[in-house]
């Protein structure tokens, strides 16, 4: 009788507990309840890219990529923006380490053309060098007038040809810093800092505002598998000078 008293007894609580379980699942259906129908009629999706671009970022692609290049060399390979073009020659301004040393120094249009250009002059303290091309007709990038000014955490984006085959590929960001001192190669730089996505191959190419004006030439990042949006570009400012 004492073990048919104890096995009534755990029967009962374990009943008790299964409604309780019971009660708690028909509680929790019972609170989530069932799904509102969505009574709204959607009507046809837009591409807001059709025809001319009005987005801001479109609208500032199309001022700018006909103004950068793909540089190509023995070495590697690299960016330059169109700086000027006159009735006999067009010159194009790099970075000074994209072509350092090399002889032949192969450029590519955003049309696919292609033309050969030489050295007319390089620092590399600045990491600046200018190029010339016998060709007319180009596309000069759009400079900065006296009143543009840079403002900490605008919209940018960088044109050029990330990993040397990926020809005027365009990245967007933000200007993390107006003024980041920063060595490089044993040489102290004053350079704008940017989270626009930069990588080998970007050196020499533009990083434009969303006026499609020339702000800074690409030329540096800090690669590291722990950092992540830390880019750099030479100033207009001493482009110019």
């Amino acid at each position: 009788m004492r073990h048919v008293s104890i096995l009534l007894t755990v029967f009962s609580i374990l009943m008790s507990v299964g409604s309780f379980l019971m009660y708690r699942q028909e509680t929790i259906h019972h609170t989530l309840g069932s799904k509102p129908a969505n009574r709204e009629t959607l009507g046809p999706w837009v591409n807001p890219f059709e025809g001319v671009p009005t987005d801001a970022y479109a609208a500032a692609t199309a001022k700018a990529i006909d103004s950068v290049v793909i540089i190509t060399t023995e070495g590697g390979s690299g960016s330059g923006v169109i700086w000027a073009s006159g009735d006999s020659y067009s010159y194009i301004v790099t970075c000074y380490h994209v072509i350092e040393g090399e002889k032949e120094i192969k450029i590519t249009f955003q049309n696919e053309e292609v033309g050969y250009a030489e050295l007319v002059g390089g620092d590399a303290k600045t990491d600046l060098a200018v190029l010339q091309i016998e060709k007319t007709g180009l596309r000069p990038i759009v400079l900065p007038n006296e009143k543009s000014e840079m403002a900490l955490g605008q919209a940018v984006i960088a044109i050029g040809n990330p990993l040397g085959v990926l020809g005027n590929s365009v990245s967007d960001g933000i200007l993390s810093s107006l003024a980041r001192n920063v060595s490089i190669g044993g040489s102290s730089m004053r350079l704008l800092q940017t989270t626009a996505a930069v990588n080998h191959g970007n050196s020499g190419g533009g990083l434009f505002d969303l006026n499609g004006q020339l702000i800074g030439l690409v030329n540096a990042k800090i690669s590291e598998t722990s950092v992540e949006g830390i880019g750099f570009a030479i100033p207009y400012d001493t482009i110019k000078t």
